[in-house]
Parts: C-alpha cells; structure tokens; sequence
C-alpha cells in the first residue's frame, strides 16, 4: 500500500521582465519590444517614458495558493495597483503545478529623479518581490 506523501513547502516564483512594448501576433505567439536588462537610462530628469510594459509570471505547485492576490508596481516612492490576478488566466503547466502571467502596460510615465522601479505579488501570507529596473541619468563623462 503507498503512503500520501506530505509537502511540506510550496514552491513559488515570481519572474519580472520589463520592455518598450508587448504585442500579440498571429499564432498565438507574443513579441517583446525593447526589453530591458537591469537599467532604464534617460538624458536628464525629469524625463517622460512613452510606454513600459511589464511582463509578470507567477507559478506555484498548489493551486489554492494563488487565489486572492495582487500585483502591485512601484516606482520610488509611487505605488501604482493593485492589480487583481485574474484567477480565470491560469494555464495548466502540470496536473498541480501553475502558471500566471500579466502584462502591465503602463504610459507616459514620468520620472522627476533617478529610481527604482520593483514590482511585488502580495498573497494572503507573503509579499514576493520580482527583479527591478533601475532608472538613472546617463553619465555626463
């Protein structure tokens, strides 16, 4: 007779990717535009981003996990959200495993001083925090 066995943790993971742009085509594929590897650079401050698209992807191995939490972006001291997970994206990875993705896409932004920019998912017993953007003025060298 085989014995249950017993998780003892839950795995989760929250994967941030921050581009110009996000665009679906045709196939059901996405396009990402522009993405950016750990800083946003701007001649001077203050400085106007026409559009930021965040990619969020959030996975759990339990599915009940997931329910009830947000998404949340901030940018210095701006917090802008929060986003609902919507419950019903969910994509079915493996039979207990889960997979959420989100895209924010975010316009006109302006940034008065160098910042950093962090998005967070927040559950009901945990805040995890995602990679971040660093905005900085370019060096005057």
């Amino acid at each position: 007779m085989s014995k249950a066995r017993k998780k003892t943790h839950q795995r989760i993971f929250l994967d941030v990717l921050f581009c110009d742009d996000v665009r679906q085509e045709i196939g059901d594929k996405t396009t990402l535009v522009g993405i950016y590897k750990q800083e946003l650079i701007v001649d001077s401050f203050p400085a106007t981003l026409p559009r930021l698209a965040i990619v969020v992807r959030i996975g759990i191995d339990d599915r009940n996990y997931l329910d009830g939490g947000n998404i949340n972006v901030h940018i210095g001291k701006r917090s802008i959200g929060p986003f609902e997970v919507d419950t019903g994206e969910r994509v079915h990875l493996e039979v207990e495993k889960m997979l959420i993705e989100a895209v924010i896409i975010m316009d006109q932004i302006v940034f008065d001083e160098a910042c950093e920019i962090t998005v967070t998912y927040s559950t009901k017993s945990e805040i995890l925090t995602g990679f971040s953007l660093i905005v900085r003025n370019a060096d005057k060298s």
